[in-house]
């Protein structure tokens, strides 16, 4: 075991060897075209540990200077000899996979640059097969979109047309997007149908049910994955920035985002239950921003790794279920940020504490108005005649000496309570 070594531009993804353990990629700076890969163990975060498993040295393929995403296969994830895909981005987007005990041959898409992570979503998955909706460098001569579906199977070990295709889709989202994610309802095998979300940069969002197949290609632009149905995202007043970071974590989509006080904000989208962005609001110390820091999941924790915090890289966790961050160097926010994650139990609760509320104070008021006009009623003049006249039937008492008759008063009505 060693330190973490620290990677710029380096992915992480979840893996198998053990509950507390992921993979991590870099290129090692100084060193051109040297991909290594580790599995670190992050059972103590404060002081994880990294176990190297190899190294491809390629300086055609890769490079420290792109990014790069790490892909778990979502149907053979829990098989010990299943592989995670390294996609990486730009001029030179180049993939491989990682097993346990090697990488496969670097392999790339002819003349197709995928721009980003951001907008690289895991979406649907058939058996041993990804597919992803990723956006490119150009605009299709067939579809009038740079938006493509792209097929990877896990029994990729050399480049091989059997093993990569791009594919139309049925729809195309915006031509403008801010970031995507990918959403997927879990099985243990079969179609994994999902959703791609793409969120615009003008501040909106839109959600497509994604759905694959795998049926075999016949042409380069067979339509064999399918994203129909869109409905826009209800943003819930949030305004996603362009350093936002998408992780997909089964039928959940999580963002992390820098907010005001330049610590790190959680939302969630899933569309399996409704279209709408929520906040997820942190019930500990929070983690500061780096827009150097890159995220993946690892049970039901986010995982971030940031390359260099006070001269060494770190990894802290956001925990989904108690919604508390650990690991070094949390700060306290100072936002008031209200969590909506929920929002739907928290609703029916108000109202009933609502409505309990309202109901008191309605019987509360009928039994003042009751008792007021009781009170009323009987010190009316009429009534306290009735009393003296009774009060002087006994014999005891003086005669009382008789005043001249008063005119006749007007009979003071009771007032009531609105």
């Amino acid at each position: 075991m060693s330190s973490v070594p620290s990677f710029e531009n380096a992915c992480i993804a979840p893996a198998v060897t053990g509950p507390s353990d992921v993979w991590l990629l870099g290129v090692v700076t100084g060193s051109a075209g040297r991909l290594e890969a580790y599995i670190v163990s992050l059972a103590n975060l404060n002081a994880p540990s990294a176990r190297p498993i190899v190294a491809d040295l390629n300086s055609d393929a890769w490079t420290g200077l792109a990014e790069r995403g790490c892909y778990p296969f979502i149907n053979t994830m829990n098989d010990p000899n299943s592989p995670i895909l390294m996609q990486q981005f730009g001029i030179l987007s180049y993939a491989t996979h990682v097993f346990p005990n090697g990488f496969a041959s670097a392999a790339y898409f002819t003349n197709t640059t995928f721009v980003s992570p951001k907008m690289f979503s895991l979406s649907p998955a058939v058996d041993g097969i990804n597919w992803f909706n990723a956006l490119t460098n150009k605009r299709s001569i067939k579809t009038n979109s740079r938006w493509t579906g792209v097929l990877i199977r896990s029994d990729w070990t050399t480049a091989s047309s059997a093993s990569l295709h791009i594919n139309a889709l049925t729809e195309y989202p915006t031509d403008t997007p801010l970031l995507s994610v990918g959403t997927f309802e879990p099985k243990a095998s079969g179609s994994n149908p999902g959703y791609h979300t793409v969120f615009d940069t003008d501040g909106s969002g839109m959600v497509y049910s994604a759905v694959a197949s795998s049926a075999p290609i016949n042409e380069t632009f067979d339509r064999v994955l399918t994203l129909a149905n869109p409905q826009r995202v209800d943003m819930n007043g949030i305004t996603l920035s362009e350093k936002a970071i998408p992780i997909t974590m089964n039928s959940v989509g999580y963002i992390l985002d820098q907010a005001l006080d330049d610590t790190t904000m959680v939302y969630s989208i899933s569309p399996s239950r409704d279209m709408k962005l929520r906040r997820v609001g942190a019930l500990s110390d929070v983690l500061p921003f780096s827009s150097s820091m890159v995220a993946s999941y690892m049970n039901t924790q986010i995982v971030v790794y940031t390359p260099s915090v006070q001269g060494k890289a770190v990894f802290n966790a956001f925990d989904t279920v108690t919604r508390k961050w650990s690991g070094p160097g949390l700060v306290k926010s100072q936002l008031q940020v209200s969590d909506d994650s929920d929002d739907t139990s928290s609703k029916v609760s108000l109202a009933a504490i609502i409505g309990g509320v309202v109901g008191g104070l309605v019987v509360i008021a009928v039994a003042v108005f009751l008792i007021i006009r009781h009170r009323r009623k009987t010190r009316s003049p009429g009534n306290s005649a009735e009393k003296v006249d009774s009060g002087n039937t006994n014999a005891d008492t003086a005669p009382v000496q008789q005043s001249p008759p008063l005119p006749p008063t007007r009979q003071p009505q009771p007032s009531y309570l609105p």
